[in-house]
């Protein structure tokens, strides 16, 4: 995709997503502003704003004041950065869980400073809270563990960092581009939660020259077998390489791009995503990792991102 970025044709029944009016961000830069004065949207993919647990030895070391009055047992095991606090629950039911040597199944449980909590009788203590950005390159599964012994995303993080974290969503194996990961469970819900989807941009390349009529059809949408789904925003990368197309998109589904393309008579050939929940890969070489900083994360946290 070119440095200077490429202009992206907007849906041409443009009204708000969902009916709701989404109110225009403040901080955006003087370009951002005169292209949107334009009616027009500036894209780049450089500049585009059975789990298996291994043993930890020792009792949590929180300290008294986060827990002496307790903290529900699913945020705990969520702390611990194995999942997310519902996936936590259904752990619990199972009764996999334990505390000081107790089998709990209660949800409403609490632990307290200096109860010993086990998984599957290996102790869970938790984690400093780890957020890696992953420019992620094709060949690897987005997957902490692989059945079939191939190589995972995990294998480019984990000399940086000695927390376990797991991907926020997934990529194909043969799909590049913004990948996050961490063990904090409450994001990782949040993030991935159908009823939140967050933004994503992907650029694609095809296996034959798109029709202006079929990029119509993706931004009118398309109804596939587990529901409708359109672009949000769709062109062209480059005039001169009808092939390559920008998408914009709010959805969460497997596969999604790769599918909708395939509906209307094309196979992906390339598939790079640029911008995930206002991260991008700008300045991070295909194959390198590096951790969020302090702002990146309040943004994640607090929803700050278009």
């Amino acid at each position: 995709m070119n440095e200077g970025g490429l202009i992206m044709q907007r849906r041409k029944n443009s009204g708000p997503r969902n009916g709701k009016q989404k109110p225009e961000k403040e901080t955006r830069s003087e370009t951002d502003k005169s292209n949107y004065s334009k009616g027009k949207r500036s894209f780049s993919s450089d500049s585009v704003a059975g789990k298996k647990y291994a043993p930890k030895s020792g009792a949590p070391k929180q300290k008294a004041s986060t827990l002496e009055d307790g903290i529900r047992i699913n945020r705990y095991i969520a702390n611990a950065g194995i999942c997310s606090r519902r996936e936590a629950e259904s752990y619990i039911l199972a009764g996999v869980i334990s505390i000081n040597g107790k089998v709990t199944t209660d949800l409403s449980t609490k632990v307290k400073y200096g109860d010993i909590v086990k998984f599957n009788d290996a102790p869970l203590a938790p984690e400093k809270k780890t957020y890696v950005l992953l420019n992620k390159p094709k060949g690897y599964v987005t997957t902490f563990d692989d059945p079939k012994s191939r190589k995972t995303v995990i294998d480019l993080v984990q000399s940086k960092c000695r927390e376990r974290i797991f991907p926020v969503g997934k990529l194909d194996i043969d799909t590049t581009g913004v990948l996050l990961l961490t063990n904090d469970g409450e994001l990782t819900e949040k993030l991935t939660n159908q009823k939140n989807n967050k933004k994503k941009i992907y650029q694609v390349t095809l296996d034959k020259t798109v029709k202006e009529d079929d990029l119509q059809k993706l931004l009118n949408g398309i109804e596939l077998e587990d529901g409708a789904v359109k672009a949000t925003t769709i062109a062209y990368t480059d005039p001169e390489n009808l092939r390559e197309v920008g998408i914009e998109l709010y959805s969460s589904k497997n596969h999604i791009v790769r599918r909708m393309f395939e509906h209307i008579g094309y196979n992906v050939m390339k598939l790079d995503c640029v911008y995930f929940a206002g991260l991008t890969k700008k300045d991070l070489p295909r194959g390198k990792c590096r951790f969020l900083s302090e702002k990146e994360i309040t943004m994640l946290k607090r929803g700050l991102y278009s």
